[in-house]
């Protein structure tokens, strides 16, 4: 992706466009936060969910659905922003030519299928068998496993267009390095991600994870010029934490209630965990640009 490429715009508009962003984002969060309080979480959909998993479970499930949806709200969000510089979403996802959504399709399934082996691997290898459990979601909470599945693919794709996309322009109009790009774009998605309490409960691998996460997704964009690979990556990436979950009475934040193998043991980061983090990252990358330069960026020319 050329930095800047399609920054057409003066610094006012750029500046008023990242304010409708914004404003645009926590408006629609408010609102979707209104309808689940009112409808989902104090309704009878909790209240059916309840009868067939347990309070804790659906309460928790629901609230994961609710968190990949709120995300989400940043695609229309995102396409008001633009409009304000000229610009679509299809002019960031793939600047020169119309997007190729079959790029995402197998990129997903392909982070899917290597991310996934990865982390059952790492959990059989140095785990109890005692503290590792098969608990699948039953009767109505199983129409949550396509609707989640369905959300993490607007959510990723909303987190791509904003970070690797829109900002990407935005940045773009004061340096065209990528490494710059990268450490600023990176940096940005690392720091939002923060918040998370994931970074109290894994420490030093949660920042190892999103650090690596946020490079992988901004180099994919950078070095392929388009947004396919690094939405494909991301929602793969994602997807995966619908078979493996969490839930410790060391990590309770870390329960999304989607997962079917259940890990109930002490959750406690050791350097093995380190090795299969940047093994994940490494093959991921090396997978996504395979994709790219041998199959796909060919028939471009």
């Amino acid at each position: 992706m050329a930095a800047g490429g399609h920054a057409r715009a003066g610094f006012w508009r750029w500046t008023w466009s990242l304010i409708v962003l914004l404003v645009g984002y926590f408006a629609l969060a408010i609102l979707l936060h209104t309808m689940f309080i009112n409808f989902i979480f104090d309704g009878a959909v909790c209240n059916l969910l309840t009868e067939e998993i347990g309070s804790r479970r659906a309460d928790v499930l629901i609230r994961t659905s609710y968190w990949f949806l709120s995300v989400a709200a940043m695609i229309p969000a995102a396409a008001l922003a633009l409009k304000v510089v000229g610009l679509k979403i299809t002019d960031i996802v793939s600047p020169k030519t119309a997007p190729n959504w079959l790029l995402s399709v197998i990129a997903a399934f392909s982070v899917f299928l290597i991310v996934t082996p990865i982390n059952l691997i790492n959990l059989w290898t140095h785990s109890q068998r005692s503290d590792v459990t098969f608990d699948p979601l039953s009767g109505l909470a199983l129409i949550f496993i396509p609707i989640i599945l369905i959300l993490i693919i607007f959510q990723a794709t909303a987190e791509e267009i904003v970070f690797r996309g829109y900002l990407v322009q935005l940045v773009g109009r004061w340096t065209k390095s990528w490494w710059v790009i990268t450490l600023i774009i990176g940096g940005l998605f690392f720091a939002v991600h923060l918040p998370s309490p994931i970074f109290d409960v894994l420490g030093w691998l949660a920042y190892l994870n999103y650090i690596l996460l946020a490079v992988l997704f901004t180099l994919l964009a950078l070095i392929t010029g388009r947004l396919e690979y690094s939405i494909g990556a991301h929602i793969g990436w994602n997807w995966g934490l619908l078979v493996l979950d969490y839930n410790s009475p060391s990590a309770p934040d870390l329960y999304l209630g989607a997962g079917a193998i259940v890990y109930t043991g002490t959750v406690d980061p050791v350097f093995i965990d380190g090795v299969y983090a940047v093994l994940q990252f490494v093959v991921v990358f090396l997978v996504c640009l395979i994709l790219h330069f041998r199959y796909f960026a060919p028939y471009r020319r």
